[in-house]
């Protein structure tokens, strides 16, 4: 995913605000959630399955990692549109520099430690995931979706697009395949 200010067409994409950030977190936790309750309706869910905890576990990790994703892209559209709108860093005068880094740290700063909370959240469960050894196909579904967190990019999925880009398409394949067969979103 670009963090790109300006849209495809080259015109100027408004900076995000926080009622759109909300708007788009509220939408996709709900459609995380609603997602989360299907897979928790499963027979494969059940309390007296083997990997029951991990698959608990799983389905509150997938939450974690939606709205870490958001986060993280929030963020980085932020610091993308703020550095669109007053350039990198100055080199020049000290107050022109300080000025310039209490304005990042009032506009863009809030975001990126939400990101980082939200990371943490994330990070805690990928570790309580880690530590419980899998007895199934759909808890290793569940160590491989903890897998694509620990190798994201900057909050989002792989794109692999190119023979560049081999080693993340293969694990991506490799992961999906897995989730195809042992359940949990792809």
């Amino acid at each position: 995913m670009q963090n790109d200010p300006n849209g495809a067409t080259g015109e100027a994409v408004p900076a995000p605000t926080r009622r759109a950030f909300l708007r788009t977190a509220a939408t996709a936790g709900a459609s995380v959630a609603a997602g989360g309750m299907a897979i928790m309706a499963t027979p494969s869910h059940a309390a007296g399955h083997p990997d029951a905890e991990l698959l608990a576990l799983g389905a509150e990790f997938d939450r974690a990692f939606a709205a870490y994703k958001i986060a993280a892209v929030h963020a980085s559209n932020l610091a993308d549109a703020f550095h669109a709108k007053n350039g990198t860093w100055p080199r020049k005068a000290e107050q022109r520099h300080n000025a310039y880094a209490a304005a990042y740290g009032r506009d863009v700063d809030p975001a990126i430690v939400a990101s980082d909370d939200a990371a943490r959240v994330a990070d805690k469960l990928a570790i309580r995931i880690r530590s419980i050894p899998a007895k199934t196909l759909a808890g290793v579904a569940v160590k491989a979706r903890t897998l694509r967190y620990d190798l994201c990019k900057w909050g989002d999925d792989p794109e692999p697009m190119s023979e560049w880009d081999w080693d993340d398409f293969c694990l991506e394949s490799f992961i999906r395949g897995i989730q195809e067969i042992g359940g949990g979103p792809v």
